[in-house]
């Protein structure tokens, strides 16, 4: 299972995209899921890096974080 941080804003996606990085995380920076509006980007993460990419998602640090969703497609 996928699941995408989805945020409203380009840089606060790859400031969070980096964060994860550093933490050895293998994020994939996506297209946001429709809720997040025309110029979205979202960064996915595997299941097992959920707990570890919730902690970073501090919205002090990343204020246009819109919410996570759960990728269902078959990629």
């Amino acid at each position: 299972m996928k699941y995408i941080f989805s945020f409203r804003s380009r840089n606060c996606a790859f400031r969070f995209y980096d964060a994860l990085k550093r933490e050895g995380v293998a994020p994939r920076v996506v297209n946001a899921p429709r809720a997040g509006g025309s110029c979205a980007l979202g960064v996915e993460v595997g299941q097992d890096d959920l707990p570890l990419a919730r902690k970073i998602a501090n919205p002090y640090d990343f204020p246009s974080f819109i919410g996570i969703f759960e990728n269902q497609s078959r990629q």
